[in-house]
């Protein structure tokens, strides 16, 4: 296996007649034969290096000849400006690919989900396969009331934590809250960090969000992954729309939504064998 590393890196967004840098990470993968990029695309209002850290230490331990990279949108973390729309991100993120070595594999985490169909729509040349991980291409009215409210409830209190009461209990499995309070400490500081007002704008884009069209069209290899205590993004509702397009769904037994954090080691394993399984149909 060959020597890996993660960096600390930024990437240069060019907005005319503004510049903003991008604050993110590379894990950098030393083989002889690289097999390209995987952007993993975090959901809202998080930051990359506290929802993937633990993702990276299992990928670290497999044979993965990608580079995996990840960034802050605009506003979050130490990532300059602030979000403006939906369409705003997207356009960053292809910013961002267009500097990486293809073919490109994109994984996405709830709205990073979103994000993931409409730039995979965007530059199909560049992306081999699309991982949803925690994410349908369409919110349902609930999920954007629910949106909605936060956003209403920060601007009002000027303050992320009013909404935690609510949020948490939908971002976790219940057991996992209760077994593991560093992790969900880790999380909540990290949410705090951020723009009381840049983090409600987001809820607001979240709402508005929609990648269904894309979610139909695009051609590249697509698996979602879901959460079996997840109360927004069910394993019964995700495969109603695996339907549209006869993709695979894989559910992970007692996580919720927060994937990443809660059950990164199967999360990791699940991605390489999709990936491996990608590879091995190519030479078919």
């Amino acid at each position: 296996m060959g020597k890996k590393k993660v960096l600390n890196e930024f990437w240069r967004i060019e907005d005319s007649p503004s510049q903003y840098n991008l604050d993110g990470f590379r894990f950098h993968t030393e083989t002889e034969n690289p097999k390209g990029t995987r952007l993993l695309i975090q959901g809202l209002g998080c930051e990359s290096k506290v929802i993937w850290e633990d993702v990276l230490t299992e990928f670290e331990k497999l044979e993965s000849q990608r580079d995996l990279i990840a960034f802050d949108v605009r506003g979050i973390g130490k990532s300059e400006g602030k979000s403006e729309s939906f369409d705003q991100i997207i356009e960053d993120t292809i910013q961002v690919l267009r500097k990486e070595a293809p073919p490109i594999q994109l994984v996405g985490h709830s709205l990073g989900g979103l994000v993931a169909l409409q730039v995979a729509k965007k530059i199909p040349e560049l992306i081999d396969s699309v991982i949803l991980v925690c994410s349908n291409p369409r919110y349902n009215k609930k999920s954007k009331s629910g949106f909605i409210w936060r956003a209403e409830q920060i601007r009002r209190l000027q303050s992320i934590c009013c909404i935690f009461d609510k949020v948490i209990p939908r971002s976790f499995a219940t057991d996992f809250i209760n077994t593991h309070p560093t992790v969900i400490s880790n999380f909540t500081n990290m949410l705090n960090r951020q723009s009381p007002t840049n983090y409600s704008n987001l809820c607001l884009i979240a709402s508005e969000a929609d990648a269904l069209t894309a979610f139909d069209s695009i051609t590249v290899p697509l698996l979602m992954i879901v959460g079996s205590k997840d109360p927004s993004i069910t394993l019964e509702r995700s495969s109603q729309f695996a339907t549209r397009r006869k993709c695979t769904v894989e559910s992970i037994d007692g996580a919720g939504h927060n994937i990443p954090l809660e059950n990164p080691r199967e999360l990791t394993n699940i991605i390489q064998k999709f990936d491996y399984t990608m590879v091995q149909k190519k030479k078919k």
